[in-house]
């Protein structure tokens, strides 16, 4: 016999069998007690009873006793079923088991008679039990399941209590889902370079239940296989990406050693892990190392379009730079000289630039002739110099006047204005 309640509502439902006698149940006899004191009795030839109108505070007992119809036309009662059920809302756990790509339903284990308001999920996956889903439904609808569908599904359930006295509480249950299937690989599809006769090593992560088998085959993209090897798998925490989230499980994990490979190797190949409920796949690609080699080139021809509108922007701001220079350097020498007043110009034309360096003191008017006769020989050296040093700084800006013979400079005699 089964006992439940379903909001307000007690349900039951029994199956007796037939009596080896010759005897059957024809009718039966159902007695209801609330909180062991009886309520009501009555008489039903189906196998289910249902009754409305409990409480959330109260346990109910249901009796139900067959009476018998034999062939001698005796009516014997036959044995009764006895149960009990308490109505008082309380919370549960419950922990269930079901298998890769099944389809079920989850309903809040909410025990006791009681209308609710308002249900609420969430779906926690992983050791840190990080939130992936919520729900806002009584139930909750899984089809085709994967490891990402595991974990514990806590539900809240606002209601009301039966029984008329309207108090509105909040209870909260669990289901905690464990899902038994093949393996599954939980690590990206990875691709490696590698020449040929070279030894490979993939690490593995898996999340198997149950444990993986040590077998592991590799095909090639020919789906011949090319290596098959004996691993051995050590539980370890992995990786998975549900629902937008990635979170950590209890899996398995391996490195996988395949040594001298050869030219069937290159290309896409499957890895092959098993556990007694199946087998599951995972793709990689082996490039050989020559063909890497021309990275640069490959990367300009799969990224022609960006190169060209980076390489043009470069070159466009570098020659807006050049040119905002040449620029402000000219305009600041034009400022410059604008700048500078006309007398400036004029002083700068009057002014002598002396060959050599003078010195003062007495004059020199009591030489004798052969002094005489060697500064007149130094003044034409002094004059020539003079010319060609004129001749070279012409390009500057200077005039030749500049450099014209002052007697009375270069005969060691006070320059007037120095006196």
């Amino acid at each position: 016999m089964s006992l439940w309640i379903n909001r307000c509502t007690l349900k039951v439902n029994w199956t007796i069998q037939t009596n080896p006698d010759g005897c059957f149940p024809s009718l039966y006899s159902v007695r209801l007690l609330k909180n062991n004191q009886e309520i009501t009795t009555s008489g039903t030839t189906l196998t289910s009873y249902s009754f409305e109108g409990t409480d959330s505070e109260s346990t109910y007992r249901v009796i139900v006793s067959p009476i018998l119809e034999c062939n001698n036309g005796s009516r014997p009662r036959g044995n009764s079923l006895d149960h009990s059920i308490s109505a008082i809302p309380r919370s549960q756990q419950t922990f269930i088991t079901k298998y890769i790509s099944d389809d079920f339903t989850l309903q809040c284990p909410l025990n006791g008679s009681y209308t609710p308001f308002s249900v609420e999920w969430e779906h926690k996956i992983g050791i840190d039990s990080t939130i992936v889903r919520k729900f806002t439904t009584p139930e909750i609808t899984l089809t085709d399941v994967s490891y990402k569908d595991s974990g514990k599904y806590v539900c809240t359930v606002g209601f009301y209590s039966c029984g008329g006295s309207g108090l509105r509480r909040k209870l909260t249950s669990s289901v905690s889902l464990n899902l038994n299937g093949p393996p599954y690989i939980t690590m990206p599809q990875q691709r490696v370079v590698a020449d040929p006769v070279d030894n490979l090593t993939l690490s593995l992560s898996l999340i198997s239940f149950p444990a993986p088998f040590s077998l592991v085959l590799v095909r090639n993209q020919k789906n011949e296989i090319i290596h098959r090897s004996s691993v051995s798998f050590a539980p370890t925490e992995v990786t998975l990406s549900a629902f937008g989230r990635v979170v950590k499980l209890y899996g398995y994990s391996c490195r996988l050693n395949m040594p001298n490979i050869t030219r069937e190797w290159f290309g896409t190949n499957s890895i092959i892990v098993f556990n007694r409920l199946g087998n599951y796949s995972r793709s990689f690609i082996v490039e050989e190392l020559s063909d890497r080699e021309n990275f640069f080139v490959r990367f300009l021809k799969d990224n022609l379009l960006l190169v060209a509108i980076v390489g043009g922007s470069i070159l466009a701001v570098s020659i807006v730079v050049i040119v905002t220079v040449i620029c402000l350097d000219i305009r600041k020498k034009q400022y410059f000289f604008k700048s500078l007043p006309e007398s400036a110009f004029a002083d700068n034309c009057n002014q002598h630039i002396y060959a050599r360096p003078f010195s003062f003191g007495n004059n020199r008017l009591n030489q004798d002739a052969r002094e005489l006769q060697s500064l007149k020989d130094h003044e034409k050296q002094i004059e020539l110099e003079g010319r060609q040093c004129a001749s070279m700084y012409s390009c500057a800006g200077f005039s030749l006047n500049e450099f014209q013979d002052d007697s009375i400079v270069y005969d060691n005699q006070f320059a007037p204005g120095y006196t």
